[in-house]
């Protein structure tokens, strides 16, 4: 049996700090150099939270699915992306970022009985603790951040 062994976040004064940092390098970027920043502050997501990885998805307008153009995992790590998620692939997970909830788990028992697909996919894909967070523009669900942990559980 494994050991739960949990992380604490660090201080939201320190965070204020990383977020002030990241406004700032992003705010007048040129379109062209958007990507580049974008992955970079999400490197530096991870690196601050001390976890293994990092997404961001954008909801389509179009179809039952968020498309994840946006990830950084460690290099030290080798975990396979996923590029998209829907009603198809984690749903439960998909309709929570839709329906604008908040998903936080330290470890995937603690999904509810109606994630157990997703479950299933969760714990093959070898993610032990895992954040969502649904980001709004206006009222409406426009994107989904990530970060996760494989290589130990997390209290977010």
């Amino acid at each position: 049996m494994t050991t739960l062994q949990t992380e604490k976040m660090p201080k939201n004064s320190t965070f204020e700090s990383l977020l002030g940092e990241l406004s700032s390098e992003l705010v007048n970027l040129k379109l062209e150099s958007i990507d580049a920043a974008i992955e970079s502050s999400l490197k530096k997501l991870v690196d601050f939270f001390e976890v293994d990885r990092c997404h961001l998805g954008k909801l389509s307008s179009d179809q039952p699915k968020i498309n994840i153009p946006f990830f950084y995992s460690r290099p030290d790590l080798n975990i396979p992306q996923i590029t998209e998620i829907g009603e198809q692939y984690l749903s439960f997970v998909y309709e929570s970022i839709k329906q604008d909830e908040l998903i936080a788990f330290s470890k995937s028992s603690e999904l509810p009985s109606n994630a157990k697909k997703d479950r299933t996919v969760i714990n093959k894909m070898g993610i032990k603790s895992l954040l969502i967070l649904p980001i709004k523009i206006g009222n409406v669900v426009e994107y989904g951040f990530s970060l996760s942990t494989v290589t130990k559980y997390f209290k977010w």
